[in-house]
């Protein structure tokens, strides 16, 4: 049994009467929900009657009409008017708009309390077919669980089996969680990421954009909601909460199991990086992650969002980049495929806009891993003075700079190969005197204070290093040899 509109005004025990949408009276009453918040919509389901004394009911034509809007945009039944309490006279302008759409407002006397009206259509209406829905929705996350399917496919059989496309996006970043292949339009998750940073979604939020709908419901992790594109007044609240319930732990699983691969991909490229696993086992672990087959390519960035292994193997997921990813002791490096195409957009998109890095040659056995890795860096620490983004090694040429390792080692053996052999067998500190001496800009006093020596001291080791180096520390030109092997060597410490 179910209940209309006509039905409560007809009845003479609710004192209702119809204010304007009269061709909608035959509309079936599935619940009848009081509220005063001001967005109702984003409170109520489709298919439900708003019962307001009218606090939320705005006093000027135009205002009046965008809630009338709103209402039947939602797929609101009708509005029940608490009769002289808060709300203001419905205007004639808005009353036509009603008649327009069809939609009932409807004005229920001052003694007749709203529970009478719940009441009835409670009564009155069976809720098996929403029941029915949620417990098939249940059902069906149940079987994907027992037959291990992804959470990606769990999500996507939840979309099928209701008939609408789901995603989990993080709603601060406007970034996508699942699935990895979507279809939400990239201005839909910007907007969604705009609309929280100046207030927290309600219960659920209708957004159209190009004739499309969209249902946005916060799952209850922080900075986590499930959008269904779908007829914005054809579902149901209750259905989609439990949505949101079965989001909420599609996405926990999803974290959980990319902190795992994260964790697995990481300590394999470890102990690649340390030259202790052997090949065929290696081979049998890169399989796992698509990259059992070489050439690869080494890439060490910096960034703010370098030190999060799972947050970076989730962007690399969702970019389709087949990778693994570690923390070592010089940063941040990811072992990918020699075919991946590094751009400024997908490093921005995995590391975030303040990224930079430096790409290996190409590495063709699994023995160099470590050698690519120095070579990747040698080209992110190389690159930074000119404001490069990317930098791929011995390809982007460095101002005054060595372009490979090789190059750089030869430079330092040859003009501060002597001072370092010195220092090493004397336990002096000409290299480090020096460096100080050029960061000071060549000041005797202030080199002198910055070391803890006395100027004299100081005149007497760049002496020694004149001597060591063959360098005339009054002469540009070697002094300019000098300065640039030191920033080689700086570079290579640092790879």
């Amino acid at each position: 049994m179910s209940l209309r509109v006509a039905d409560i005004v007809d009845n003479p025990a609710m004192r209702t009467r119809v204010l304007a949408g009269k061709g909608g009276m035959d509309r079936q009453v599935d619940l009848a929900h009081a509220t005063e918040v001001d967005k109702p919509w984003e409170w109520i389901s489709a298919g439900e009657l708003l019962l307001t004394l009218g606090r939320n009911f705005p006093e000027s034509a135009d205002e009046q009409m965008e809630f009338v809007r709103h209402l039947a945009a939602a797929g609101i039944v009708g509005l029940d008017l608490a009769e002289g309490w808060l709300a203001p006279p419905l205007t004639s302008e808005a009353a036509t708009l009603a008649d327009e759409l069809d939609f009932p407002i409807i004005e229920t006397a001052y003694e007749v309390p709203f529970a009478m009206i719940s009441r009835a259509v409670a009564e009155a209406t069976s809720r098996s077919s929403q029941v029915s829905m949620i417990l098939q929705m249940y059902e069906c996350y149940r079987k994907s669980s027992l037959a291990h399917r992804s959470e990606e496919q769990s999500l996507l059989d939840l979309g099928t089996h209701l008939g609408f496309e789901l995603t989990i996006i993080n709603t601060a970043e406007s970034q996508v969680l699942l699935p990895v292949r979507h279809t939400l339009p990239r201005s839909i998750a910007v907007r969604i990421r705009d609309m929280v940073e100046s207030e927290p979604l309600p219960a659920v939020r209708r957004i159209e954009s190009d004739h499309r709908g969209y249902l946005v419901v916060p799952i209850g992790q922080e900075s986590l909601a499930v959008v269904a594109e779908a007829d914005t007044d054809q579902v149901d609240l209750m259905v989609l909460h439990h949505l949101a319930a079965l989001a909420a732990l599609i996405a926990e699983r999803h974290r959980a199991q990319s902190e795992s691969t994260a964790t697995s991909g990481g300590r394999l490229l470890s102990q690649l990086l340390d030259g202790v696993i052997d090949r065929e086992l290696a081979k049998e672990g890169l399989a796992v992650f698509g990259l059992e087959t070489g050439p690869w390519r080494i890439i060490c960035p910096s960034g703010q969002r370098t030190s999060d292994l799972a947050r970076v193997h989730s962007a690399l997921m969702r970019n389709g980049v087949p990778a693994v990813a570690t923390l070592s002791g010089r940063g941040l490096v990811i072992l990918s495929l020699a075919s991946t195409e590094w751009s400024d957009t997908l490093l921005i998109d995995v590391l975030g806009p303040d990224a930079c890095a430096g790409v290996s040659a190409d590495v063709n056995a699994l023995s160099r891993i470590a050698d690519g890795a120095r070579e990747a860096n040698w080209a992110r620490e190389g690159s930074r003075a000119e404001g490069r983004r990317i930098a791929t090694y011995a390809v982007d040429e460095t101002l005054f700079m060595p372009r490979t390792v090789a190059g750089a080692e030869a430079a330092v053996a040859s003009v501060l190969g002597a001072l370092i052999r010195y220092d090493n067998e004397h336990g002096s500190e000409l290299v480090h005197s020096l460096r100080v001496y050029f960061d000071a800009n060549r000041s005797w006093q202030a080199a002198s204070k910055l070391l803890g020596v006395h100027r004299q001291t100081l005149v007497y080791r760049m002496q020694r290093v004149s001597e060591l180096t063959d360098r005339n520390l009054g002469d540009v030109h070697d002094v300019a040899e000098l300065h640039l092997a030191l920033k080689a060597k700086d570079l290579l410490d640092r790879t």
